[in-house]
């Protein structure tokens, strides 16, 4: 599993848009420099690129435009994606604009949907734990108004006319649960919230051959945007659970790290900042948006962690790279 390496990123704020490169084997010590240079020549595909204030274009330039270099590389300095890139990246900065509360806490069903629209549905399943009794969740939507079928899971409900099992999702018996309702290998829908365990369980689903195309999972911000940490798997073992505290699951950075290892990137964190959706990077033509979408008001304010007290007893967080394999290679 490749856990460090180098991150370019757009921060979007206000009326100013600023393209960064991020270059550092420790994410957690990052040093940020700018890599906005005007150019004078077209993009690969022909056309040129500019960006105005938070909005970026390819086509021709105008008056109002001011055209930048905007580098989509990898380690390697290679990968220059082109208008197909910023097209895509458009769309993706626009899906806060699709929020919609329809059965969800935060309007992320509306995200979700907008994304499934985009990359198209491939087996109409999905798979939820933590759900409740399912009045409100991510996939509910997709069961009722796009006929998709799944299995959810809780710890205190059942209803087996909504695909709902009555049990508790431990690491050790994730996988197990899995194959007993028989989940395919496949599927296009995974969302994770337990509330304290997230990384652990969804390593042990990842790390199975369950391969979702679109993972939704809870996100702490209490440690920082730039922590690369979660609550120890000894705790997640001990069968641990939330308090109620700021002591709970992993951050996005963490999270990010470790779907990358199994082919995903972060799309999107919705605008309460409790969930973030990541997509299998085949599904978005392997075009790095990770890289690039990483928006600063995602980040700014209060987070669904920051909102919650302090730990009383200050229980730590470990760094994920104290307990899985990290190196210098490219990992966002």
């Amino acid at each position: 599993m490749n856990l460090n390496g180098s991150v370019a990123i757009i921060l979007i704020a206000g009326n100013c848009a600023l393209l960064l490169l991020l270059l550092s084997k420790n994410f957690d010590n990052l040093d940020v420099s700018t890599a906005q240079k005007e150019i004078s020549r077209p993009n690969v595909d022909g056309r040129n690129i500019y960006v105005t204030e938070n909005i970026i274009k390819c086509g021709e330039k105008n008056d109002k435009v001011t055209e930048w270099s905007l580098l989509y590389t990898d380690s390697n300095g290679g990968n220059q994606y082109g208008c197909k890139a910023v097209e895509l990246l458009n769309w993706a900065l626009a899906l806060r604009s699709k929020e919609k509360k329809i059965t969800s806490q935060n309007g992320e069903d509306g995200v979700l949907i907008e994304i499934f629209e985009k990359i198209g549905t491939k087996f109409k399943y999905f798979v939820e734990f933590g759900v409740e009794d399912g009045s409100q969740c991510n996939t509910r939507v997709f069961r009722e108004q796009y006929g998709w079928k799944g299995a959810m899971f809780d710890n205190m409900h059942s209803n087996p006319t909504i695909g709902l099992h009555k049990t508790a999702m431990w690491v050790e018996n994730v996988v197990q649960k899995f194959q007993e309702v028989a989940v395919p290998q496949q599927f296009d829908l995974l969302s994770v919230d337990t509330d304290f365990a997230d990384f652990w369980l969804l390593r042990e689903i990842l790390q199975a051959g369950y391969s979702p195309r679109v993972i939704i999972v809870e996100v702490n911000v209490a440690p920082g945007p730039f922590a690369s940490f979660t609550v120890p798997l000894e705790r997640a073992k001990a069968h641990d659970m939330w308090h109620g505290n700021r002591w709970f699951g992993s951050s996005i950075l963490a999270l990010s790290k470790l779907v990358h290892a199994f082919g995903y990137q972060l799309l999107y964190v919705e605008s309460k900042v409790v969930n973030a959706i990541f997509v299998k990077s085949s599904e978005i033509n392997n075009i790095d948006l990770a890289r690039v979408a990483w928006q600063r008001q995602l980040f700014e304010g209060l987070g669904y962690g920051i909102a919650h007290k302090p730990d009383d007893e200050n229980r730590p967080f470990v760094h994920i790279c104290q307990r899985l394999p990290c190196n210098s290679s490219n990992d966002w």
